[in-house]
This record gives structure tokens, C-alpha cells and sequence, in this order.
């Protein structure tokens, strides 16, 4: 059985709340990409908000598809934050050294 990622991503409050849930890798990220280019598309307005909370798995090529969502959000002059970012997430991003890349909620 093949792991599951969802997106569920939606407008709330003026932001752009996007939730990733499952595994971010290879095989999720076109799903991401796809769900969060929707979401902007339909709301032009508000900074991005990206909560990490019910990951279970993230890998080199999610931290990448979240560069890559981020210079999107900037493109379109808009931030990107991540919210609820878990310990499994923040040691992916020290270890590959961007944890200072990204606009982090505490």
C-alpha cells in the first residue's frame, strides 16, 4: 500500500492556510505543488500559510517543493510561512541547511 499525502488548502481570515498531511517526498509533490497553486489562483490576497503539523514524512524533494512553493508565494508578492513545524521537519532543514530559508511560526 502506497503511503498517503493530502492537501487540504483553503482561504481563512485573509490567509491562505494550506495543510500537508502524510508523507512529503517524491511522490507527494506534485500533489503539494498542484494544491497550493489552486488555492493562490482563488485567492489572490494574503500571505501563504503552510502547516506542517500532520506530517509524518518529509525528504530532501519535500524541503525542495517548499522552496519551490515559497519563491512561488514571493513571485506573486506574497510571504510564505510555515506553521507547526515538527521535529522530524526542523531536523530535515538543519541538515540540509536551510532552516534559516524559510519564515518559520513559532
Amino acid at each position: 500500500m502506497e503511503p498517503v499525502f493530502e492537501v487540504d488548502a483553503g482561504a481563512v481570515n485573509g490567509e491562505v492556510l494550506v495543510r500537508f498531511v502524510g508523507e512529503l517526498d517524491i511522490a507527494a509533490i506534485g500533489d503539494a505543488h498542484d494544491g497550493v497553486v489552486g488555492v493562490l489562483d482563488q485567492n489572490p490576497n494574503g500571505p501563504l500559510i503552510v502547516d506542517l503539523e500532520g506530517l509524518t514524512f518529509c525528504d530532501s524533494s519535500g524541503i525542495r517543493e517548499l522552496l519551490v512553493l515559497q519563491r512561488l508565494a514571493n513571485a506573486r508578492g506574497r510571504e510564505m510561512v510555515l506553521r507547526h513545524v515538527l521535529p522530524n521537519v526542523t531536523r530535515v532543514l538543519e541538515v540540509v541547511g536551510l532552516s534559516d530559508a524559510f519564515t518559520i511560526e513559532e
